[in-house]
């Protein structure tokens, strides 16, 4: 999944930069010495006086997944220190090692929301005590909000948004994982838990990859395509993060939806909606301009078919959190349906948009 938007992310940098040299002002002035937090170790700390001097500070490769190489000067220069720590998080996240083992991940972005916290205390002058995951939601809100700033909306720039906004949601997802552990009353609980998120990753790039290639064909030939594409994975996330929101709150036995579907029709219906998308997409289209992207229809139709045992091992370690966490009376295989009734409806909404 995470491939995909890369090369979409990657081209609209390209456009955004571009772009950029004829819209914004050079002579902004650069602001106070802000921090710098870099990819390399989250809470390594280094002064950077001005945007110019921080992207010449990134590698080739960060720099063309850098937020601070697409957004405006006047969104940059509102909070650098701001721009700078995000960007470490995006930096992280785009890279090709992401994600590498799940509790070295989880220790990384624990490291991150250290910094988003301190962000925030540096920032703020309530008295009332706040947990570290709210404030980081906070820091993280607040970092959406300025990227808007003086943000035309062109395909880019979309693009641009929702990857970004992505990788916040990233962080955000593994707090909840975080908070999940520490409900976890035994060794064994902790290991069911890490063991379904590794084969939830394993299930969502495959879905992504499937997602990605239906938006495609739905959109042929079309710039839409990229800010489409971006969405759905940025929509994918959020449905992760609903279905971890619910199982914690099992756990806190908080008031949850106890409605939805059987697991098994949730599948087939993902199913079902893929291939029912596929065959729309390719049926009657032989038109010359339609030959290369046959490729890519039997990708889709392979992927389809490789989701399935990917999903079946990944059912089978729902069951076993719910076994490490029978005290909970936890019910993963419900939150887990409706995650997969949100991924349903991401791709019929892509047949919709054609």
């Amino acid at each position: 999944m995470k491939k995909t938007l890369l090369t979409v992310l990657a081209v609209a940098c390209l456009i955004s930069c571009e772009t950029k040299t004829n819209k914004e002002s050079k002579n902004v002035p650069a602001k106070e010495a802000t921090k710098e937090f870099r990819i390399i170790d989250v809470e390594e700390e280094k002064v950077a006086s001005s945007r110019e001097e921080y992207m010449k500070s990134l590698s080739e490769g960060e720099s063309s997944n850098s937020l601070v190489s697409w957004i405006s000067d006047s969104a940059f220069y509102a909070n650098p220190r701001l721009m700078m720590l995000l960007d470490t998080l995006c930096l992280h996240v785009y890279a090709d090692e992401f994600p590498a083992d799940v509790k070295k991940e989880e220790k990384w972005m624990a490291q991150m929301r250290n910094r988003l916290c301190a962000y925030y205390d540096s920032q703020s002058r309530e008295k009332r005590s706040i947990s570290a995951f709210a404030k980081a939601d906070t820091v993280l809100n607040i970092g959406s909000r300025q990227l808007e700033i003086d943000c035309s909306w062109t395909t880019a720039d979309m693009v641009m948004n929702a990857g970004t906004n992505y990788t916040f949601d990233q962080c955000r997802a593994y707090g909840l994982l975080t908070q999940l552990i520490g409900q976890c009353q035994s060794q064994e609980a902790k290991e069911a838990v890490y063991k379904e998120w590794r084969l939830y990753e394993k299930v969502s790039e495959k879905f992504g990859e499937i997602a990605s290639n239906i938006s495609l064909l739905s959109c042929w030939g079309g710039s839409i395509v990229g800010p489409m594409v971006a969405n759905n994975m940025l929509s994918s996330l959020q449905a992760r993060r609903e279905m971890c929101q619910t199982v914690l709150n099992m756990v806190n036995n908080d008031n949850w939806d106890s409605t939805g579907v059987l697991f098994s029709d949730a599948e087939q219906l993902l199913y079902t909606s893929s291939k029912k998308a596929l065959k729309i997409l390719t049926s009657g289209r032989e038109s010359d301009n339609f030959t290369d992207s046959k490729e890519i229809a039997r990708d889709t139709e392979k992927a389809i078919q490789e989701l399935k045992p990917l999903i079946k091992e990944w059912r089978g370690a729902l069951k076993k959190v719910d076994q490490c966490l029978d005290e909970y009376e936890c019910d993963m295989e419900r939150a887990a349906s409706n995650l997969l009734m949100k991924w349903a409806s991401i791709i019929t909404a892509s047949i919709s948009e054609e």
